[in-house]
């Protein structure tokens, strides 16, 4: 996973053709399945998609912290 965001960058979303049978661990890791089951090499297969959310910037200031949404 790490790598596909470092060649990606972490704006856009990761797409994936998951096995069937995989969807609960690839929703476990974030992914939501978009669209029908179709087949590919007779496995049933649904493309799921994780939208990777944009990391907020945490500063130290003089009486406690502040989060900056860039």
């Amino acid at each position: 996973m790490h790598s596909a965001e470092k060649k990606y960058g972490k704006k856009r979303p990761i797409i994936i053709s998951a096995q069937v049978y995989l969807l609960s661990f690839y929703e476990s890791l974030g992914f939501v399945p978009e669209g029908e089951h179709y087949l590919e090499d007779n496995i049933e297969h649904v493309k799921m998609v994780l939208y990777v959310a944009k990391k907020n910037k945490i500063k130290k200031r003089e009486y406690g912290y502040c989060i900056n949404h860039d």
